[in-house]
């Protein structure tokens, strides 16, 4: 250790000046926990999307894992814009992949395949069942450098029981990528999968402020085969090819039916696909309070997120009674409240205008708790509306616990992927640890400590952020929190209690 004495000295009055003691040293190893294995068994299915060098990459796959640190078996699909199309590969069995977890759930796994990728994660547990977790949140661990993967991610818990074609459904889908002649390109809507055929769908796509709606087409729009043992099977809409890894056909609070990634050279998206709970729909379907939230990129040198808390009258308005929109860094003013005129169409799409008819964005209703949002500008808002409870009645009493969560998207390399464990003890004081990796640092175990002050509408303030809403809880289980607020690419953070998060 070399130990230094710094002043600092006033340039305005030479004579005020300050000294600190600084003492340095060696790096401490970026160790990951362990002794906690068996809070992982069975096959995961899981997904991690973000930029490295060539530009916007995805991964998509299932692992199993045996409970005691081994990764067994597994495979996966590898798409990026730098790629002439998606690679297919199987994933190297223990010792070459191997995971570790601790006693606070968060752990790490090093995935190597056939082909010769490594995939470095970290991730933090949660929703265990029986001493098994059946979530996580999944982030890219790669050593600070220019080729520097940034990704973040989920994992779900597979039942290989349910690996068989598919028995019928609709699903709301959101795919979010890139696409390599205009920008960030978004799609989103709704489609349903019965006996090998795609049909009844609609979507909505944003291609760098190019905005299409296809639909909804009643009959036959593409088509979809071949299911495996890691619950992986092949899509074609149109002249779009896709593959997809298989969650659940049950309907489950904030699980995902399906993890997706498209296959073609361009453009490249990946994301995925929520069972929906109701066939028809009408105006009324969108009633009572919403959270939307929501990730964007203002050029090719920041990115923008939104927060914002809405109701509709079930009728033909929804209004956001908040919104706090953060430009690269910089928090915009909202204005005036902003009142949209909505229109719902039978398969739950909902299209949303500003006076004079101007688009404003599409919503897609999954007849449940959660939808979907695609924004109409040049930046590609896309997000989440989830249905807010309790709004008027709020407080920093109202959600205490343990939480687990992270970034919910990375729209650039310059950006950074992290993952939180957040402890809230009911009386508004907050304690994260969190793990985040960039292509300028990694950090490990990062402890913080702040307040935070919940409004009776769910939004809420931290004692560093006193006058900006900073987040907004969206159900005692589960709230959305804007961070690196001050950095060219904000991220928009979702935090979950060990319970479903909607």
């Amino acid at each position: 250790p070399a130990t230094f004495n710094l002043t600092a000295t006033s340039q305005a009055d030479t004579s005020k000046s300050a000294s600190v003691s600084v003492t340095i040293t060696a790096a401490v190893p970026l160790a990951c926990g362990s002794g906690n294995e068996s809070i992982l068994s069975g096959q995961y299915a899981f997904l991690l999307k973000g930029f490295n060098h060539n530009g916007f990459n995805a991964v998509v796959g299932s692992i199993t894992v045996d409970g005691s640190g081994h990764i067994t078996a597994g495979e996966l699909d590898m798409n990026s814009t730098g790629a002439a199309s998606a690679t297919k590969t199987t994933v190297s069995a223990s010792p070459a992949s191997f995971y570790s977890v601790g006693s606070d759930n968060r752990g790490c796994a090093t995935i190597v395949t056939a082909s010769g990728t490594t995939l470095k994660t970290r991730f933090d547990l949660g929703i265990v069942s029986l001493g098994t977790a059946t979530q996580g949140q999944m982030m890219e661990f790669d050593p600070a450098n220019s080729g520097a993967f940034v990704a973040t991610g989920q994992m779900f818990q597979q039942n290989s029981a349910d690996f068989i074609v598919l028995q019928g459904g609709a699903y709301v889908h959101l795919l979010t990528g890139w696409d390599s002649t205009k920008g960030r390109m978004v799609c989103g809507g709704v489609h349903t999968y019965s006996g090998g055929n795609i049909s009844n769908s609609e979507q909505t796509c944003n291609d760098a402020g190019t905005v299409t709606t296809t639909g909804p087409i009643i009959g036959s729009s593409g088509s979809y085969a071949g299911m495996d043992a890691s619950g992986r099977f092949t899509e074609t809409v149109s002249s779009s090819n896709l593959v997809a890894y298989f969650v659940t056909e049950n309907a489950q609070p904030g699980v995902p039916s399906v993890l997706t990634l498209t296959t073609d050279a361009n453009p490249v998206m990946a994301g995925e696909a929520t069972f929906r709970l109701q066939n028809t729909y009408s105006q009324s379907s969108l009633v009572g309070d919403y959270v939307i939230y929501a990730n964007g990129v203002n050029n090719s040198t920041s990115g923008k997120i939104f927060l914002a808390f809405a109701t509709s009258d079930g009728s033909s308005k929804l209004t956001l009674n908040t919104y706090d929109e953060n430009d690269g860094g910089t928090w915009l003013a909202s204005g005036t409240t902003p009142i949209y005129t909505y229109s719902v169409d039978y398969v739950g799409g909902v299209n949303l205008t500003k006076t004079g008819a101007i688009n404003a964005g599409q919503l897609y209703l999954t007849g449940g708790t959660l939808g979907i949002y695609i924004g109409a500008d040049a930046g590609g808002f896309a997000g989440f509306a989830a249905a807010q409870t309790g709004s008027g009645s709020l407080s920093n009493t109202s959600i205490h616990g343990t939480l687990f969560g992270g970034a919910t998207e990375i729209v650039n390399q310059s950006a950074s992927a992290e993952c939180d464990l957040a402890i809230l003890n009911g009386d508004g004081d907050i304690s994260v640890t969190t793990d985040d990796s960039s292509m300028t640092g990694q950090a490990a175990d990062q402890l913080s400590a702040e307040s935070i002050t919940i409004a009776p509408n769910g939004t809420f303030t931290t004692s560093a952020d006193p006058s900006q809403v900073i987040g907004i809880m969206i159900n005692p289980n589960f709230f959305v929190v804007a961070s690196n607020t001050g950095s060219s690419y904000p991220a928009i953070l979702w935090l979950t209690l060990n319970a479903p998060p909607i």
